[in-house]
């Protein structure tokens, strides 16, 4: 039985992130987020520990993970986009 010291180590990483974004910016959301995909990373990791083939809860946070990963980089984006064809021409339309 070998021990996932990767898997604890991201875990640890996820969760310091959420920390961080709390302590620096006060966001609850990002403490929020940290802690529950650290520990999910965290169980990950445990049950790997014992059994190699145990994999469920790690893809399930991983394709969690990457599911509002994608969320977000579509939502910025889709702001960008809004940004360069409603914004700036209409403030250049200005002068």
């Amino acid at each position: 039985m070998s021990v996932e010291w990767i898997g604890f180590g991201y875990a640890a990483l996820v969760a310091s992130g959420g920390i961080i974004g709390y302590v620096k910016a006060g966001s609850v959301s990002s403490l929020a987020a940290g802690l529950l995909f650290g520990s999910l990373a965290g169980l990950g990791a445990y049950q790997m520990s014992h059994d190699p083939k145990n994999v469920w809860i790690s893809l399930g946070k991983r394709s969690c993970l990457c599911s509002c990963t994608w969320t977000v980089t579509w939502a910025i984006a889709v702001d960008m986009r809004f940004l360069l064809v409603m914004c700036i021409p209409s403030y250049l339309s200005t002068f």
